[in-house]
């Protein structure tokens, strides 16, 4: 993909888990009413982060590929199924879908979507996935799922290889 460009924001918050890193949210009270208000602040961020580089690069959603890491991946599937326009893929490392039963009436789109997890991780059950990809399923969005064996909270090299034949695969349509 010579003619890609790559970004990757900086999370807006500083992290209480790593002080030399960020989030999106706080997600450390597991308060479901803190994280979830967390979220809709952050997609705020993100959408308009999103709106702005698509405009910088005068490209459209659909020149758009979305993928996250842990609240990244929380992140990219909350923002990428709400946007007007569907974007062409969305790849998840390692995360979970925020608040699954609001999703059917906040769906706006339905990209293609990857999860993919470790089946170690002690941060963040692989378990999510796997309910991910049967919520996503049952709202007829294209979505399929990755166990990486052996993984903790990371990415294996086998999931990053099925995550670059599915992107380029998407913008190969």
């Amino acid at each position: 993909m010579p003619d890609a460009v790559f970004l990757s924001p900086n999370a807006p918050e500083k992290c209480g888990l790593n002080p030399m890193g960020y989030q999106w949210f706080d997600f450390q009270s597991g308060d479901p009413a803190t994280i979830w208000k967390g979220v809709l602040n952050a997609a705020d961020t993100l959408n308009g982060y999103i709106d702005e580089q698509l405009k910088n690069y005068e490209l459209s959603d659909d020149n758009l590929a979305l993928v996250g890491f842990s609240q990244g991946t929380m992140m990219s599937l909350h923002v990428g199924l709400r946007r007007e326009n569907s974007m062409r893929a969305i790849v998840g490392f390692s995360g979970r879908l925020i608040a699954p039963e609001l999703l059917k009436n906040e769906l706006k789109s339905k990209p293609p979507i990857y999860l993919i997890h470790g089946d170690m991780d002690p941060m963040v059950p692989y378990q999510e996935t796997i309910e991910a990809e049967k919520k996503l399923s049952q709202l007829s969005i294209d979505v399929k799922a990755h166990i990486s064996t052996n993984t903790q909270h990371s990415i294996a090299q086998d999931g990053l290889d099925i995550a670059i034949k599915f992107i380029v695969e998407k913008f190969s349509n």
